[in-house]
């Protein structure tokens, strides 16, 4: 990914592994609140971050070719 995608994207998606991985290590006890979040809600999360990224990406290009 990181030949293809722009450097921000690569910085972005490791430092949120990176985040993960750490409080998936920190929170291994299944059924606490910080392994619900941490270790099994990551795919919502990281989901909507995309998501997100993505609709600021296309505002941001009709914003452009609007002004």
């Amino acid at each position: 990914l990181g030949v293809v995608l722009p450097p921000d994207a690569v910085l972005g998606m490791f430092v949120g592994a990176v985040i993960f991985f750490v409080m998936g290590r920190r929170h291994k006890q299944p059924g606490t609140r910080g392994h619900r979040i941490w270790a099994e809600g990551m795919e919502p999360i990281c989901a909507g971050l995309i998501a997100g990224s993505a609709l600021m990406g296309i505002g941001n290009a009709i914003i452009n070719a609007v002004l």
